[in-house]
């Protein structure tokens, strides 16, 4: 019976200590988890030269056009939606439209879509009558290239009646990848300068970048004392490829 007393400690004694040993190697590991999910964010930006809005006329005795007294034109910039309002156009005026779309969340936007919503009371005439001009640009960071943005995209020369803006809008940004911090101008390269020349007489080639709603001097009396006023809303989506 001692034998077996003995035998029955030394087993419980044996359990023990191997509980201790493996004590003594293991260890917690603790991992800590943090998910966080990027933003989606494409905006109107407002700089010191974004957004801009200026008018113009055509004048017989000048060689090229020059700011209009008459037209009265304004923007009211918001981030989502910026609203155009333009009053006393005449024939042979134009109002030059200037605005930066830019990317400032963390994910690749796509553009779903851009609307042009016209304002009750906007005439149907003008609409029809007013040309719209210029080109949309597309361009992303690159410090290794002038003023630091390198061109991506380009829509190529726009020419359409205001009432298809909308549509305009729509077909030139189709499909453009816009990554973080990328950049989106109504801008115009030197060719589209050439093409709104042959359009426009006496259009001035070295006039700032912008789209151009222009009023042809072949624009009848159904024109005057009309206006128009709509907003540019912006639609983005998550981009995937």
């Amino acid at each position: 019976m001692s034998k077996a007393k003995y035998i029955t400690v030394v087993l419980v004694l044996s359990l023990c200590l191997m509980g201790a040993g493996y004590a003594a190697w293991s260890e917690t590991v603790t991992i800590n988890n943090t998910a966080e999910t990027g933003n989606l964010t494409v905006e109107f930006v407002q700089t010191a030269i974004w957004p801009y809005i200026a008018d113009f006329q055509q004048m017989s005795t000048m060689p090229y056009n020059v700011p209009s007294p008459i037209v009265n034109s304004e923007i009211i910039h918001g981030a989502k939606v910026t609203t155009v309002n333009i009053d006393h156009m005449f024939p042979g005026s134009w109002t030059v439209f200037e605005a930066r779309i830019e990317n400032l969340g963390t994910i690749p936007a796509k553009g779903d879509n851009i609307e042009v919503i016209f304002s009750p009371g906007s005439s149907q005439y003008l609409k029809e009558q007013m040309i719209v001009m210029g080109e949309i640009q597309h361009f992303t960071p690159d410090s290794s290239v002038p003023g630091g943005f390198k061109l991506v995209n380009s829509s190529g020369f726009l020419y359409a009646q205001l009432k298809d803006l909308g549509l305009c809008l729509n077909n030139a940004i189709s499909g453009w990848e816009v990554k973080p911090g990328d950049i989106i101008t109504f801008d115009v390269s030197d060719e589209t300068r050439s093409k709104i020349a042959e359009k426009i007489p006496g259009y001035d080639e070295t006039l700032q970048n912008s789209l151009y709603f222009w009023l042809p001097s072949t624009a009848d009396n159904n024109t005057e004392n009309q206006s128009v006023k709509f907003t540019i809303h912006l639609n983005f989506k998550q981009f995937n490829n």
